[in-house]
């Protein structure tokens, strides 16, 4: 380091000769000028040996690797459950849309199930339209609940205009629905299948990145019960297909037209909600048995889901308002006073005799409207433009 020094103090003083060790020239002056340039190449190259070997023993420089580009699934884009209750009356269509992205794969996929349709007048108004606002280009999963029109006929209508995946299947309570050489082309080579209780459909990938749809109810049984028919069919709505569905933090329960004891008629229905209650628990939503009907949402059943916010799809129709009058007045008293409930959600306008009470208008909303539910599964979720738990 000490001639590396001594060295450089020779260059300075541009004796360049003895900087290297070498006897000053016997040329004229003129001529050695000329060399000058020469040497001072070599002199640095001759330095840049010198800095090498003074400087200790390192290994190749040691540079940050490159950062790769985040994908859309590694970055904080989370994926989105949504659902949407069409107003399609006193009538049922709920749209399921998940929305991920699956494992080493940076496109997000988009995975629908239609649960009902409304009758066919609801299904060319309201569903159709409302699917092809959604961007939904194809149903993975449609499901009929049970065979009543107003749930029924209108899922048949939809599958003739929106196909079904490759890979899509229809469910049902029984294989009774749809007869598939009645429906249009694109659906003939669909499976159609019964569901029973405890089964599974799953959306999306693997782990907390996916939404299980959970069968908890079918033909008037559970997993673990089943209505004791004594030699007779139970009614049609008691067979209804219930669901909990569940994403994280989130869970919601859908049951066609389940009932829960309660009077239709002169006759009382078949109990099916209160063994449904056992296999639920609470849930974050609750979409409204029976339109909020008095046959159904028993104390026990309430009891047990304690939703955060509740949603009914009836409406104002001739039939409605001169016959059932949903949801009722029993139905919305027992809602208003569960303790974790903060918000009731109708699709239509409220029919329930004699209208809402002050008590009634500080929970429910009548939309008139589709109301749709969005959620990360982080724990909180959306009500149209509406969050919850409020901020």
């Amino acid at each position: 380091m000490q001639g590396l020094i001594i060295s450089l103090n020779h260059i300075i003083s541009l004796n360049f000769p003895a900087a290297l060790g070498l006897k000053r020239s016997k040329l004229p002056r003129r001529q050695r000028v000329k060399l000058r340039p020469q040497l001072l190449i070599l002199i640095l190259i001759s330095v840049g040996f010198f800095c090498l070997a003074a400087s200790p023993a390192q290994g190749p420089a040691a540079f940050p690797p490159k950062s790769p580009v985040p994908s859309a699934s590694s970055t904080s884009t989370p994926s989105t459950l949504t659902i949407t209750h069409f107003n399609v009356g006193t009538g049922d269509a709920t749209l399921v849309l998940f929305n991920f992205y699956p494992k080493d794969n940076p496109n997000k996929t988009t995975q629908s199930v239609l649960i009902d349709g409304g009758d066919v007048q609801a299904a060319q108004k309201v569903v159709i339209p409302g699917l092809r606002k959604a961007h939904v280009t194809e149903l993975k999963f449609a499901i009929a609940t049970h065979y009543d029109p107003e749930h029924r006929d209108g899922l048949q209508t939809v599958i003739t205009e929106i196909p079904m995946s490759m890979q899509g299947v229809v469910y049902d309570r029984d294989r009774g629905w749809p007869s598939i050489n009645d429906v249009s082309s694109p659906v003939k080579t669909v499976e159609n299948q019964p569901l029973l209780a405890g089964s599974e459909i799953i959306l999306g990938g693997e782990g907390d990145n996916r939404v299980v749809i959970k069968c908890v109810a079918a033909n008037g049984a559970t997993a673990t019960w089943r209505y004791p028919r004594k030699g007779k069919d139970i009614d049609e709505n008691a067979q209804s297909l219930a669901f909990l569905i569940t994403f994280k933090k989130f869970s919601y329960f859908i049951g066609g037209d389940l009932t829960g004891g309660g009077k239709s008629g002169f006759r009382s229905t078949p109990d099916i909600e209160s063994a449904v209650a056992k296999e639920v628990g609470e849930v974050t939503v609750l979409r409204v048995n029976h339109h909020g009907s008095d046959t159904s949402s028993n104390q026990g059943f309430l009891a047990a889901l304690n939703p955060s916010v509740a949603v009914i799809s009836s409406g104002k129709t001739p039939l409605n308002d001169r016959l059932f009058q949903w949801p009722s007045r029993k139905v919305l008293d027992r809602l208003t006073k569960l303790p974790r409930l903060t918000a009731i959600y109708i699709t239509g306008q409220v029919a329930t005799l004699d209208g809402l009470t002050e008590e009634d208008k500080k929970k429910v909303k009548d939309v008139q409207g589709d109301i749709t539910i969005s959620t990360t599964g982080d724990g909180t979720f959306q009500v149209n433009s509406t969050s919850f738990p409020p901020k």
